[in-house]
């Protein structure tokens, strides 16, 4: 008798994370600032548009146009990182995985696909949290590094930010000028591009953040704008968004999400005392991208998350592949964040 473990053919799990993994990035406000992008490329790719200059020229009556320059533009590449983990089913779990197999005389076949899901599952929370790392250290430091396993650098990409600190900071509530400074971001980093930092605009912040901004006792900022007959404690964030929105200044959205890094400490997308200010484009172009690149891995070496189960359980013609037995569960993907459009972000050391 030979026990042979089963479960979903593998074109299944690929399918899964091919499609369905990568929209779980889509649930993160940092994909606002990195929405995702697959190219048919081995390398990290992409352009920008320089600023529009210059008028139309007088042609007069009878007279020929003139003729103009084109926008210039510039390309970019950098090497993507390469990245990938493996969890095993290894003999403890398979030996205990019995009595659910159909026993026909020869072969006891013994379903273990929900355990391959939920490692499956697993590595998916894993892929999401790496992306987490990677944008939010991108948007909020300028800079971001990965060592490989043995120290040394693997991947890295930067771009130079543009930063404001308040000549007074939020947490000093009583002198604090944030909804100045707000409105000032349009005035400052605005004008003479196509980045709206008005009222299209959001700023987004952790709670903490923001409650320096609801608690603003300043009479000739924030503080001065709301009714006498509202509360200090009762100010909301609808509150707060109706007074910036009457100001023309950016709308606040309050984000608490984060990760688990490998030391078990939760690291907020948007920390503490720092804001993320995204400018309103034209047509709704955002400033960075999370690519993913082509994968060897993947069929057709095409890009994106590739997912397979390494069986080294079953038998090949009578011979065991590994002892002791075990199943490994892998994925990963090739890629890496960039910034397109420096001048559409702002970031606001608030405190």
């Amino acid at each position: 008798m030979t026990v042979v473990y089963v479960y979903e053919p593998q074109a299944t799990y690929q399918r899964i994370a091919a499609e369905l993994v990568p929209n779980l990035l889509e649930e993160e406000a940092l994909s606002d600032f990195f929405p995702l992008e697959n190219i048919q490329r081995t390398r990290l790719i992409w352009t920008q548009d320089d600023n529009q200059t210059g008028i139309m020229s007088l042609r007069g009556e009878g007279g020929s146009p003139t003729n103009t320059s084109r926008i210039g533009q510039k390309s970019y590449e950098a090497t993507p990182g390469f990245f990938g983990n493996f969890l095993t089913l290894g003999e403890t779990e398979l030996m205990e995985r019995t009595g659910t197999g159909n026993f026909d005389g020869l072969n006891v076949d013994i379903n273990v696909h929900d355990l391959v899901a939920a490692d499956q599952g697993r590595l998916a929370v894993q892929y999401r949290w790496r992306w987490k790392q990677m944008m939010g250290t991108l948007l909020n430091t300028g800079t971001l590094t990965i060592n490989l396993p043995d120290g040394s650098p693997g991947y890295s990409t930067s771009y130079t930010q543009q930063t404001f600190s308040p000549g007074t900071a939020w947490t000093t509530h009583a002198s604090a000028t944030p909804l100045l400074d707000l409105m000032n971001l349009q005035i400052n980093y605005g004008r003479g591009t196509s980045n709206d930092f008005g009222s299209r605009a959001t700023a987004y912040m952790s709670s903490k953040t923001f409650q320096d901004l609801r608690f603003n006792s300043n009479s000739a900022d924030l503080y001065g704008r709301f009714p006498t007959t509202t509360p200090l404690a009762m100010r909301s964030l609808k509150d707060v968004n109706e007074i910036l929105l009457a100001s023309g200044a950016p709308q606040v959205k309050i984000v608490e999400t984060g990760y688990l890094n490998a030391s078990g400490t939760w690291v907020l997308d948007f920390p503490d005392g720092v804001v993320q200010v995204l400018a309103a484009r034209p047509t709704g172009e955002k400033p960075g991208a999370a690519i993913m690149t082509k994968n060897a891995l993947n069929p057709g070496m095409a890009p994106g998350v590739y997912s397979f189960v390494n069986d080294f359980q079953n038998a090949v013609g009578g011979v065991r592949i590994a002892i002791p037995p075990r199943i490994d569960v892998h994925m990963g993907f090739n890629g890496g964040a960039v910034m397109k459009r420096t001048l559409q972000v702002v970031t606001i050391t608030s405190a």
